[in-house]
This record gives structure tokens, C-alpha cells and sequence, in this order.
């Protein structure tokens, strides 16, 4: 809008005449086309997107007349490339919301390329412009870990521990050392007592399966655990069921799907092997009342007993003194009989608190 104001004047007396107002009003034509803030834009989208969200919004501005239909812009996609079955990217075509129908599959197509036009409503002409979008697929979790082999059987010797009993292997199809990629093992039953744990490799994500409590034969000769395996990335999954010609796609989308639901526990069989254990006495203190002095050498003072641990072939006991300091006693080392050999003193050096302390031996033959 242009503004004018005319005056005239009376030359002879100089005084104002009259006054003229003119306006002059510019009819917009379409000459601008609607521009993009870009030419290009970068978008990172994960995989686990559910069809129907918006993953970018575009915005193209008009500069002619507001209140005409020139600045009216509209927005329609172009191209997809590369064109796929499972994944068509489309535009609201008032609002720029990009959003896809299907599924996103990293493993198929981790890049697209999309060309959007924006076009304005112009009576006569339309002008219009393009802009690019680059989609990046982030990989999520949707292929789980699976077990390389079945159920399996290991072994490892009674009364040992912070040792290795096995290594499971799993196999999965999301990008390596990522959350979705790295398992996570779960000991489900056959551990009771807390013999057991089960830490991944970070390198081959393997199942390190340590004794950390040791076993004992004659108490449970096998152990057989459970172990469940999954990512540190709760897993989802997206299936096309159907494909409508409007509107979305019908769609089975699941997110945070249980261990269970995609693979069965694995089953682990771990058998104790037998090792030769050591006697036990009956009890680990065993005392004699005696009056000193009234033992005559050659007099039996008393029966030390101690037994075999091992079921399948016992041994046999040997009695030995370890520690006798004033060689009062000696012992039969088949039947554990021990005699008195010196004449007992309550008042000797090696008496304390009325106590004389003797360590005997229980030794096997080891078979």
C-alpha cells in the first residue's frame, strides 16, 4: 500500500487551498515460492519407531500475502529411495509431519533418501521447491539371542571353586557391542544353594558359567540349572499384517517382549566328580579326664574315631600324633586307641589350665 498526500497552494497568498489523499494498493502476485530453512536435513530414527509417529517436521515459509492463497503452502513427498515393501515414508501434506507406515529394519535398510516438495496454492501459478531428508535407522533390539547348541553337560571336581565350568554361545542379529547385541544370562533354578554364577565375556558375549561355592559330591552328585538368556535392550518386534490402500498399515507391534516368549531356557547338566575327601573326626575336640599320676605307662586313656567322607570307595584310616610335646601318650594307628606312655604331671611346664593339649592326625590312603 502506497500513501499520498497532494496540497495546493495559492500562489498570491500563499495560504492552503485544498488537500488531495491518494492510495495505491499493490495486488500480490504469485512470484515467491515457499523455501525450506534447508536444502538438506539429517533425521536419526530408531528402528523400534512405531508406524504413524513423527520422525521429522518440515516447514517451507511463503512471502506473499498472508491473507492469499499464494502463502497457502501443501506438502508432498517426491521419492523414497530406496523403495521398500516393508516401509513407506509419506507427508501431512497441511502440517509437514513426516511419518511412515510398516516397519523399520535396520538390517535392511539403515539409510534413506527422501525428496518433499512444497508446493503453494497460487490461483493462476504455482510455485514451488524441494528439499532432501536423509533418514538414519538407529538398531534396536528385535532379533534375540539364540543358543548355538541344545542342552549340554559339563563337569567339574567337588570342593573346588572360582573355576570355570563352561562357556554358552549365543548368536544375535543386531549390530555388535550394542545393548541390543550384548546378552544378559539368568541363572532360573538348579541354584539353590549359590553355588553358581553367570557373568558375560564382553568380547565374544559368551555365558561364563563359575563355580564360586564349592560342591560337594556326597551331597548331590549333579546340579541340573536352567539359564535364560537376553539383551541388555529390551526386545520388540513389528510384523505387517495387512496393507490397506488409505490409511495405516495394520501392524503387530510388541515392545519389552519376556525372555520366554522368543526362546526356551537352556538346559545345563552339571555333574559333581568325586575327589578323595579328607577323614572327618566325629567331633573336632575330644577331652579325657585323667588323675595325674594314676596312669601307669601301657594304660589305654581313651578312643579317637574319625570316618570316611567318600561314598563310592572308602578309604582306609591311619592315626598319627602331629604334636605330643612331653611324649605322654602314643596312639594305634588302625584302631585310634590312645595309651598313656609317661606318668602325667599336672605341674609340668606343658600343662596349662589344668589342660594338656595332644594334635592327632586322621590320614587315608588316598585310593
Amino acid at each position: 500500500m502506497f500513501n499520498w498526500e497532494f496540497l495546493a497552494i495559492n500562489k498570491t497568498s500563499n495560504k492552503l487551498g485544498t488537500k488531495l489523499g491518494i492510495q495505491m494498493k499493490v495486488l500480490d502476485i504469485n512470484d515467491n515460492a515457499p523455501e525450506f530453512t534447508s536444502k538438506s536435513y539429517d533425521v536419526a530414527v530408531n528402528e523400534s519407531c512405531t508406524q504413524g509417529s513423527t520422525v521429522f517436521t518440515l516447514l517451507a515459509y511463503d512471502k506473499d500475502s498472508q491473507s492469499s492463497s499464494n502463502s497457502l503452502v501443501y506438502y508432498h513427498i517426491v521419492s523414497q529411495s530406496p523403495t521398500d515393501t516393508d516401509t513407506e515414508f509419506t507427508i501431512d501434506k497441511e502440517n509437514g509431519f513426516i511419518f511412515f507406515k510398516g516397519c523399520l529394519d535396520y538390517e535392511r535398510n539403515k539409510n534413506y533418501k527422501l525428496v518433499f516438495e512444497a508446493k503453494d496454492n497460487g490461483a493462476t501459478v504455482q510455485q514451488s521447491s524441494q528439499c532432501e531428508v536423509l533418514i538414519h535407522v538407529i538398531d534396536r533390539n528385535n532379533h534375540p539371542p539364540m543358543w548355538t547348541s541344545e542342552a549340554i553337560q559339563a563337569e567339574v571336581p567337588e570342593r573346588e571353586d572360582n573355576r570355570t565350568v563352561t562357556r554358552l554361545g549365543v548368536t544375535d542379529g543386531d549390530s555388535p557391542y550394542t545393548p541390543a547385541w550384548r546378552a544378559v544370562y539368568t541363572i532360573l533354578s538348579g541354584n539353590d544353594d549359590g553355588n553358581f554364577i553367570i557373568e558375560t565375556d564382553p568380547q565374544t558375549n559368551e555365558g561364563i558359567l563359575t563355580v564360586i561355592k564349592p560342591l560337594d559330591y556326597e551331597r548331590n552328585q549333579k546340579n541340573e540349572l536352567s539359564i535364560v538368556v537376553a539383551n541388555q535392550e529390551p526386545l520388540f518386534s513389528c510384523k505387517i499384517m495387512e496393507r490397506p490402500p488409505a490409511g495405516l498399515w495394520v501392524v503387530n507391534m510388541e515392545k519389552n517382549i519376556k525372555p520366554k516368549k522368543f526362546r526356551a531356557p537352556k538346559s545345563l547338566t552339571v555333574k559333581v566328580k568325586d575327589v578323595n575327601d579328607p577323614p572327618e573326626f566325629v567331633t573336632e575336640k575330644i577331652g579325657f579326664s585323667i588323675v595325674e599320676h594314676s596312669l601307669k605307662p601301657g594304660t589305654p586313656v581313651g578312643t579317637i574315631q574319625a570316618k570316611d567322607m567318600d561314598i563310592i570307595t572308602p578309604n582306609i584310616i591311619k592315626y598319627k600324633i602331629l604334636n605330643d610335646p612331653a611324649n605322654w601318650v602314643s596312639i594305634d594307628e588302625n584302631t585310634g586307641i590312645v595309651t598313656c606312655t609317661g606318668e602325667m604331671d599336672r605341674e609340668s611346664q606343658f600343662v596349662s589350665n589344668s589342660k594338656y593339649n595332644v594334635t592327632i592326625l586322621a590320614v587315608d590312603d588316598g585310593r
